[in-house]
C-alpha cells in the first residue's frame, strides 16, 4: 500500500469512527468514548498537512458530549474551545455550530445564561444558513433546556415543539422522544399531570421503538414522578423499577441514583418510611462513591422526612443538619462563582464601552453618516446584551433572597425538631442530653436574630431615620462602657477578647451605641476567620490634636489579600479564602455604612495572607 493510499484509508477510518461515535450517544456511551478517542488519535498521528480538520473537530465534539454527560464540564470546556478554534480556522460551519451548542450547554450548567443564549442563537443562525435541519432540531432542544432553566416554561415548550416538528419531518426518533419527554417533565413540574402523561408516554413509546435505552430510562423516570403525584403508587413503582434496571444495564450511575431517590419519594408518599430510608441510604452510598453532591443533598432531604415520619426526631435533626451544611457549602461556592462571572462581565462591558468611544471619535471625522448607522446598530446590540445581563443579575438577586429566606427556616426547623425531642424524652430524661438540646435551641434563636438584624440592616442602613443622641462622658467611662457592651455580646469568646486602652484623662461626646455596633461587626469578623482560642485585641486611643477617637481591632486570622481592599466592603462579597467559613458577606459592608452615618472613617492595614488583619475606626469627638 502506497503512502497516499494509507492516508486515504486512515481518513476513511476516522470518518467511520466519528459517525459511529455520534450514533453511540443513543446506544452505548462507553463505546462512543472509545470510538471518539480512536478517531482523535488517528488524526493526531498524521502529519499536519494530512489531517482531516473536519474529522478532528467531529471527534473533539463527540468527546465533549460524553464529558458533559458525566458532568466533567471543565474538561468538556477545554475540548470544546479546541474544537471551535480548529473549526473556525478550517471554516467548517457545521463543526462551528455543534461546538457553539456544546459551549452554550456548558455555560448553562455554569449559570452563565446570557452567554449560553448567545451561543445557541448563533448556532441556530448557522444551521439555518447552511440548511442543516437535523442540527437545527438539536439547537431547539438546547434552547428548550435553557428556557426551562430560566423558568420560562412557555418559551421552553415552544422550542421543544418546533424541534419536534422538524424531527417528525426528518424521521429523527431519538430527538423526537427526547423533546416529548422534556415537555412531559415541564408539565409535571407545573402539576399539569394529564398533559405530562400524554407527552411522556408518546416519547417513551418512540424511545422503545428506537431501542434508545437512555431515553427509555429517562421517560420511565418522568412517568414514575407523574404517577407518584397522582397517588398511583403501584404504577409509579413499576416505572421506577424499569428505570433502575435499564440504568444498571447501561451502567449509567446518575440514572441509577435518580431511580433510587424516586423509589424513596414514592415510599415517603405511601408513608412506608422504613422502605424509604432503605432506598435513600442505598442512594446515599452510591452518591458518596461517585461524589455527586446534588444527589447527596436529595438523599439527606429524603432521610430527614422519613425519620421525621417515623417519629425519630433526633435522627431527623441530624440528617437535616447534614443537608443544611451541604446545601450551604454548595450555595457559598456557587454564589462566589456567579459573583466572579458578574464582575468579569462588568469589566468586559466597561472595556467595550471605552473601545466604542474611541471608535466613534475616529469614524465621525471620516464619515458622519456611516458612523451614525454603525453606532445605532451597536447600541441596539448593547441594549439587548444589557437586558440579558440585567436578567442574570435579577435572577442572582432572587436566588440570594430565596437562600436568605431558607436561612430563616433553618434555625426555626432546628428549634422545632429540638422541641419535639424534648417533648419526647420528657422532663425526667437525661440531663446532659436536655442541656445539649437547650443549647442548640438557644444557638438557633441567636442565629435567627442575628440573620434578621443583618438582612434588615442592608435595606435600611443607607439612611439613618432616628439619629441617636451624643453621650457626654470621660475617657475612662467610654472604655468601661465599650468593654461591658462587647464582652456581653461575645460571651462565648470573652476570655479571648483583649482590651488595651491608653492612659488618657479627658472628656468627650460620642454616639456610644453606634460605635459599639461597628466594633461588634469587626470583632465578630475577627473571631469568625481565626482559629479557636485565638485572641482579638481592641486597642483604644485618643488623638487630641485631631480631636478624634481611634479604635484598632487586631486578629490573627486568615488575613485579606491587598487586591481585595476595595471589594471587601461590597455587600455579599466573600473571597475564595473565606469559602470554608459561614456567613453572607454583610459584616464589613454594614460596619462601613454605620461609620459613614457618624462621619467617621473605617479602613484596614493589609498584612501578608495568614498573618491576621488590623481594622482601624476613627470617629470625631464633639
Amino acid at each position: 500500500m502506497s503512502l497516499s493510499q494509507r492516508i486515504i484509508s486512515i481518513h476513511n477510518q476516522i470518518n467511520t469512527l466519528n459517525v459511529a461515535s455520534y450514533q453511540n450517544r443513543y446506544t452505548d456511551h462507553k463505546q462512543g468514548v472509545i470510538n471518539s478517542q480512536k478517531a482523535y488519535d488517528l488524526n493526531i498521528s498524521l502529519a499536519d498537512e494530512d489531517q482531516i480538520k473536519e474529522g478532528l473537530v467531529d471527534s473533539l465534539n463527540n468527546l465533549t458530549w460524553f464529558k458533559m454527560l458525566h458532568t466533567d464540564y471543565d474538561r468538556a470546556f477545554v475540548l470544546a474551545k479546541e474544537a471551535y478554534e480548529i473549526a473556525q480556522a478550517a471554516q467548517y460551519q457545521l463543526g462551528i455550530a455543534r461546538t457553539l451548542g456544546h459551549l452554550g450547554r456548558i455555560k448553562m450548567y455554569w449559570g452563565d445564561y446570557s452567554t449560553a443564549l448567545e451561543h445557541h442563537w448563533e448556532q441556530y443562525e448557522i444551521c439555518d444558513a447552511i440548511g442543516h435541519d437535523e442540527e437545527k432540531s438539536t439547537t431547539l432542544n438546547y434552547l428548550g433546556n435553557l428556557y426551562s432553566r430560566l423558568e420560562k416554561p412557555e418559551d421552553a415548550i415552544k422550542a421543544y415543539e418546533d424541534g419536534a416538528i422538524l424531527d417528525r419531518q426528518l424521521g429523527l426518533s431519538h430527538g423526537l422522544s427526547a423533546k416529548l419527554i422534556s415537555i412531559g417533565m415541564i408539565f409535571s413540574q407545573a402539576e399539569q399531570l394529564d398533559d405530562s402523561l400524554i407527552n411522556a408516554k408518546e416519547g417513551l413509546v418512540i424511545a422503545r421503538e428506537a431501542d434508545n435505552k437512555y431515553q427509555v430510562s429517562w421517560g420511565c423516570g418522568c412517568l414514575a414522578a407523574v404517577y407518584r403525584k397522582r397517588k398511583e403508587y403501584d404504577t409509579a413503582l413499576k416505572y421506577a423499577a424499569e428505570k433502575f434496571e435499564i440504568a444498571i444495564e447501561i451502567s449509567d450511575e446518575q440514572q441509577q441514583l435518580d431511580a433510587l431517590i424516586e423509589f424513596g419519594k414514592i415510599y415517603l408518599a405511601k408513608e412506608a418510611y422504613r422502605l424509604a430510608i432503605s432506598k435513600f441510604e442505598e442512594a446515599y452510598e452510591l452518591a458518596v462513591r461517585k461524589n455527586f453532591t446534588p444527589h447527596l443533598m436529595r438523599c439527606y432531604e429524603g432521610l430527614t422526612a422519613a425519620y421525621k415520619g417515623l417519629g425519630d426526631f433526633e435522627q431527623a435533626l441530624q440528617k437535616f443538619e447534614k443537608y443544611h451544611e451541604l446545601r450551604e457549602s454548595v450555595f457559598t461556592a456557587e454564589t462566589a462563582r456567579k459573583v466572579d462571572q458578574i464582575k468579569q462581565s462588568f469589566l468586559i462591558e466597561q472595556a467595550e464601552k471605552e473601545a466604542e468611544i474611541l471608535r466613534l471619535k475616529t469614524v465621525e471625522l471620516e464619515q458622519m453618516v456611516a458612523a451614525r448607522t454603525k453606532e445605532l446598530t451597536h447600541v441596539n446590540r448593547e441594549l439587548k446584551l444589557a437586558m440579558l445581563r440585567e436578567k442574570d443579575l435579577n435572577k442572582l438577586k432572587s436566588k440570594i433572597i430565596t437562600t436568605v429566606s431558607h436561612e430563616f427556616r433553618t434555625p426555626l426547623t432546628a428549634i422545632r425538631v429540638s422541641a419535639d425531642v424534648l417533648h419526647k424524652i420528657g422532663r425526667h430524661g437525661d440531663i446532659d442530653k436536655r442541656e445539649a438540646i437547650f443549647s442548640r435551641i438557644h444557638a438557633s434563636i441567636d442565629a435567627l436574630n442575628n440573620l434578621i438584624e443583618d438582612i434588615l440592616s442592608v435595606d435600611t442602613i443607607d439612611a439613618r431615620q432616628n439619629p441617636q443622641p451624643m453621650v457626654a462622658m470621660n475617657y475612662s467611662e467610654l472604655v468601661y462602657s465599650l468593654k461591658q457592651n462587647l464582652m456581653q455580646r461575645f460571651d462565648e469568646h470573652a476570655p479571648y477578647l483583649l482590651f488595651k486602652p491608653e492612659d488618657w484623662d479627658g472628656n468627650m461626646s460620642i454616639d456610644l451605641n453606634q460605635v459599639s455596633k461597628i466594633l461588634s461587626y469587626l470583632i465578630d469578623n475577627g473571631f469568625k476567620y481565626s482559629d479557636y482560642k485565638t485572641p482579638v485585641t481592641v486597642d483604644i486611643s485618643v488623638d487630641p490634636e485631631e480631636n478624634e477617637l481611634k479604635v484598632a481591632v487586631l486578629d490573627e486570622g486568615i488575613g485579606i489579600n491587598e487586591p481585595e481592599a476595595d471589594l471587601i466592603w461590597e455587600p455579599f462579597y466573600r473571597s475564595e479564602s473565606a469559602s470554608p467559613y459561614r456567613g453572607l458577606g454583610l459584616g464589613l459592608f454594614m460596619a462601613r455604612q454605620l461609620t459613614r452615618q457618624i462621619d467617621g472613617n473605617l479602613g484596614f492595614e493589609p498584612n501578608p495572607v495568614g498573618l491576621g488583619t488590623k481594622f482601624v475606626l476613627q470617629v470625631a469627638l464633639s
